[in-house]
């Protein structure tokens, strides 16, 4: 993020992590953080970030990120950026894992990224 807070730069995007050479599970993933736009709302909304590993009922929340509060005012047109730090990220086994916005508790958005094995 620059000095004025406005204009933010992705660096390392990802959606695969891949285990260093004799690395092995659970692996830890210090630094991440989930960028979203958000447009076409109003008023004042609460956010999260969730992790998810797995499908139905083998679904597990790995982790939730800290409520964020923002205000969307009254323009739906107006563009909002929502950069979320995240605290270090445990992954137990590889594997396919979703990050889940939520606003409200209801999740908005989904992305996927895979954890994979060393070959």
């Amino acid at each position: 993020m620059s000095p004025d807070g406005l204009r933010h730069t992705l660096v390392d995007v990802f959606q695969t992590i891949r285990p260093q050479p004799g690395d092995a599970f659970p692996l830890l993933h210090p630094r991440t953080c989930l960028y979203a736009i958000l447009t076409n709302g109003r008023g004042t909304h609460r956010f999260a970030v969730e992790l998810v590993v797995g499908v139905g009922d083998a679904e597990a929340v790995v982790g939730t990120s800290a409520v964020l509060t923002l205000d969307l005012g009254q323009d739906p047109l107006v563009i909002h950026a929502l950069p979320v730090r995240l605290p270090p990220i445990r992954f137990d086994r590889p594997g396919q894992y979703e990050f889940r916005l939520l606003c409200g508790g209801s999740p908005i958005a989904r992305e996927l990224i895979e954890v994979r094995a060393n070959p």
